[in-house]
């Protein structure tokens, strides 16, 4: 179930509270960075450092904000414990200000054990993430790197004009390559080999070779409607169980197409339909089990295709897909077997990584075409699908359709053949 805020307003409740709490904890998902000039530029305006006493700025992993920390904040956060409930009183008569607490409270750093909205939210996100099996670490980078509304800050990212140019966009990333320095060379050797053995290239014309050496990110696609039986046979190779195992009564392990850490196969596929044939636009879910679309929740297809760029952080190509795959990983279900180490948080990127081949080999089979991206306004995708973002998030996206004919120059590359 998804987990959102409580309406309304946080820091008059926090501050009102105060004198009715008994025992305030820290929350164990926060960091701290020390602003430098090279940093300050990614940290919101009204919380920029202002003068050389203000140095360290705080994020919540309760609430994804950030908020500068002056000597007091540190003083009281250092105080408190994520373990052990502290005393309000005790913290209050230690000189701990009455409205230093009430920002730690309202902001996420910190939570009473009262039964206020706010505090039985912060106490319950706190409980959610420990249970699912996060790290600390591992969940600070996911959420720490989370995108919400990126559409609304890029713009039209990637959108030509009529001759295959770029329209003028300063916010566009492509736009500050020229001025960088040259880039780390493509193909790259060790230069302190203490000798090489030369390998015979091989030139077997196998049908997966010819698929390995084919593959290629498509952009732009045709309005023509994908094939039903296409979907179908997309979803069924890449994500459809092949065979199934019960190692021990409280394990239950499938064989897919792909690889996965510990047979445990956590990636779920949601689908927003925007141009198939015979299905109405809207958000689904794959259900592997019956090989079922399930709807969520019905869409035009003006929405459907907004929706597409948002989720894609105004990736202008998204438009023209006909479907929009999002990969979201059950961290629950991979977390239960890895739960001692904050690595296993990368074997959710591996498992994403195996799949999307899958789906290039396939999709390049089919002669259909899609692109992948992990630069996907996540915070927006998981609302839509109705996901807590914390025992199952999105990750990243796909575009998916039939290939227009012709190459578009800056969307589809062409390359020099190796020889």
């Amino acid at each position: 179930m998804k987990q959102g805020k409580p309406k309304g307003g946080k820091r008059s409740e926090a501050t009102s509270r105060l004198g009715q709490a008994t025992r305030i904890k820290r929350t164990q998902y926060a960091q701290f960075h020390f602003i430098s000039s090279d940093w300050s530029e990614f940290v919101p305006s009204d919380v920029r450092v202002k003068s050389l006493g203000n140095k360290v700025v705080g994020f919540s992993g309760l609430t994804n904000v950030l908020i500068n920390f002056d000597t007091e904040k540190l003083m009281a956060f250092a105080e408190l414990s994520s373990i052990e409930w502290i005393s309000v009183y005790g913290l209050l008569r230690s000189g701990i200000g009455e409205k230093t607490i009430s920002q730690l409270v309202e902001k996420g750093f910190a939570y009473f054990d009262d039964v206020s909205e706010w505090s039985v939210f912060l106490r319950s996100k706190e409980e959610l993430i420990t249970n699912t099996g996060w790290k600390s670490s591992s969940y600070m980078c996911h959420v720490a790197n989370m995108w919400q509304d990126m559409s609304q800050s890029l713009g039209d990212y990637g959108r030509l004009d009529a001759f295959d140019e770029f329209l003028p966009n300063e916010k566009d990333p492509r736009s500050i390559l020229p001025a960088l320095c040259p880039a780390p060379p493509a193909l790259y050797r060790r230069e302190d080999a203490l000798s090489r053995v030369q390998l015979k290239s091989e030139t077997t014309q196998g049908h997966l070779t010819n698929l390995l050496r084919k593959r290629r990110s498509r952009r732009w696609f045709t309005d023509e409607s994908l094939k039903r039986k296409h979907l179908s046979e997309l979803l069924e190779n890449a994500f459809g169980w092949l065979a199934t195992r019960k190692p021990m009564p409280t394990l239950t392990v499938v064989r897919k197409s792909s690889p996965s850490g510990g047979c445990l196969h956590p990636t779920e596929c949601y689908v927003l339909v925007m141009n198939v044939e015979g299905i109405s636009p809207g958000y689904y879910h794959y259900n592997v089990a019956e090989h079922s679309l399930d709807l969520l929740r019905g869409l035009t297809c003006e929405e459907a295709v907004k929706d597409a760029q948002e989720i894609a952080s105004g990736q202008y190509y998204f438009r023209s897909a006909a479907i929009c795959l999002i990969l979201a990983t059950r961290f629950d279900r991979l977390f239960w077997k890895y739960s001692d180490h904050a690595k296993a948080y990368a074997a959710s990127w591996a498992d994403i990584g195996h799949i999307s081949q899958t789906l290039y080999l396939l999709t390049t089979d089919m002669g259909i075409g899609m692109t992948f991206t992990a630069a996907i306004s996540d915070a927006n995708a998981n609302v839509a699908l109705g996901l807590d973002g914390v025992s199952q998030g999105s990750m990243a996206a796909i575009a998916c359709g039939n290939v227009h004919p012709e190459l578009r120059r800056n969307l589809e590359m062409t390359f020099t053949p190796r020889v």
